[in-house]
């Protein structure tokens, strides 16, 4: 408010100011000094009000186009309380209170404000009563996963449920997390029990070790092609996705420590993440077209024809310069 007061004052004082400067010009006989006509400094007059009211109204813009940045504390803050409702407990109270699909919406105010948040290709999905299954490439913090289920549940009317590994839900938090937001560690056939009814589910084959290790973008699915057979066995089809500056957003650090964390990782395949950012960087999924297994093609080379999908989607849209500021000047631009 005081910012805006002190420009109100600022634009009547250039107001005051180009009227003056025409008395001053002008003398007593209604002429000026200068040779100019009367006519002539009431067209000075006129320009300089027009000027005051076009910056007047530039000014109003800018304020206005801040608004967002401004409020972005406040969806963070009304998104964290939900997080510790859950954690304490009292989530199952809440639910009761709320609608169930409220704790999806949670994020799409904090997605938009923070990373202007974009998702190309959702006509790529199947229609509604048929099933899918997303593979997905996975960052540090599959945040962009949270986020997509969230918008397809906007647009779409339908819910995302995901895989994830058994052994994050060892972990007290994770799992409570995890579960909030509609992860599982359904088996192989509850999977595909569901995706023949028609669900559409999201699974990230390279899952913590790509999470952790991956440099430049690069997909780490290794020799996994479980989800691939899943895909084949149930008749739906694969749709890619990958998300733009989602390793600009947070970074994991080793500290020279690489070898060792590997080290560690391939004994007790429990995640070690040493990451850092948060920061408010553009952020844009791509859902690539809907890709379905051959007759006569093998889980592996249906796995490895997903794994280009989505290496394609990367070179297509990803400037791989590892640069934060770029992604923060993408955001903002």
């Amino acid at each position: 408010m005081t910012g805006l007061r002190g420009h109100e004052r600022l634009m009547s004082r250039m107001k005051t100011t180009s009227g003056d400067v025409g008395a001053i010009l002008m003398d007593t006989k209604g002429s000026l000094d200068l040779g100019y006509t009367v006519e002539d400094c009431a067209t000075v007059f006129a320009m300089s009000k027009t000027a005051c009211s076009v910056l007047e109204c530039n000014s109003l813009q800018m304020y206005t186009s801040l608004l967002p940045y401004l409020f972005a504390p406040i969806a963070v803050l009304c998104a964290l309380p939900c997080e510790f409702f859950y954690v304490l407990g009292l989530h199952d109270r809440v639910e009761k209170i709320l609608p169930p699909i409220f704790k999806r919406w949670l994020w799409i105010p904090y997605m938009r404000i923070m990373h202007g948040y974009e998702v190309e290709g959702l006509r790529n999905l199947p229609p509604e009563g048929e099933g899918a299954l997303i593979v997905y490439y996975h960052g540090v913090h599959a945040l962009d996963m949270i986020f997509v289920t969230g918008v397809i549940y906007e647009k779409l009317q339908r819910r995302v449920g995901g895989i994830a590994h058994r052994g994050l839900f060892s972990v007290p938090l994770l799992r409570s997390i995890l579960t909030m937001y509609g992860f599982s560690a359904d088996g192989r056939q509850k999977m595909i029990s569901d995706l023949r009814e028609g669900a559409l589910k999201s699974v990230a084959p390279g899952g913590t070790y790509e999470a952790m290790f991956s440099e430049n973008y690069s997909v780490e699915f290794g020799n996994r092609c479980g989800f691939a057979s899943v895909a084949k066995e149930a008749g739906v089809p694969i749709v890619p996705m990958f998300t733009e500056n989602l390793r600009e957003c947070h970074r994991q650090h080793f500290f020279g420590c690489k070898d060792f964390f590997i080290s560690i990782y391939d004994r007790y395949k429990m995640p070690w993440l040493w990451s850092c950012g948060g920061l408010p960087v553009k952020l844009r999924t791509h859902l690539g077209k809907p890709l379905y297994c051959g007759e006569a093609e093998s889980a592996e080379e249906f796995a490895r024809r997903v794994r280009e999908a989505i290496e394609g989607l990367r070179d297509a849209n990803q400037k791989m310069d590892n640069s934060m500021v770029r992604a923060l000047v993408e955001r903002f631009a």
